[in-house]
């Protein structure tokens, strides 16, 4: 479950159907397959949107904050460097200029990167669902006893 290989851990869920130590709770192997159809947000589409407005693309993720800082700052940089180029003031056109270039740039990546976010996210809230169904209650995710051999803390100086 937690690897998101849906079919695999439905097939394996559906061999466990007859252990006694399964919980009830434990989620059916229809329930699992459901992680296949997650709502998704499309991370090209995103990068589009951010490239034909600022900050559409975060919006559009659920990211309205930050979208709404990308069109800020590119329309203050924008206006920056027109007024700049207005003004016949050369070197503060070209950082300006720029500046909005950087900026737009890394709002069009920002805004795909925004919809990765918001699969992964939406991802380990399922699988961590399905997995905690799926652990019997009185077997916990960490060893009361590790294995002292190992265990090991290092440390490292570089100069």
């Amino acid at each position: 479950i937690r690897s998101r290989d849906w079919e695999g851990a439905a097939e394996a869920m559906e061999r466990e159907a007859g252990n006694p130590l399964r919980p009830a709770s434990a989620p059916a192997p229809v329930e699992i397959l459901a992680g296949r159809d997650l709502p998704r947000k499309s991370p090209a589409l995103a990068g589009t949107l951010s490239a034909i407005l600022p900050g559409a693309g975060q919006i559009y993720a659920g990211r309205a904050s930050d979208g709404f800082h990308a069109l800020f700052w590119n329309a203050a940089f924008a206006a920056a460097t027109i007024e700049s180029v207005n003004e016949d003031l050369d070197a503060p056109a070209v950082l300006f200029g720029g500046l909005w270039l950087a900026f737009y740039a890394a709002n069009i990546h920002n805004g795909a990167e925004a919809a990765r976010w918001h699969n992964r996210r939406a991802g380990e809230a399922f699988a961590t669902d399905m997995a905690g169904r799926a652990l019997p209650r009185d077997r916990g995710l960490w060893d009361p006893a590790p294995d002292g051999a190992n265990l090991r803390i290092g440390m490292r100086w570089r100069f």
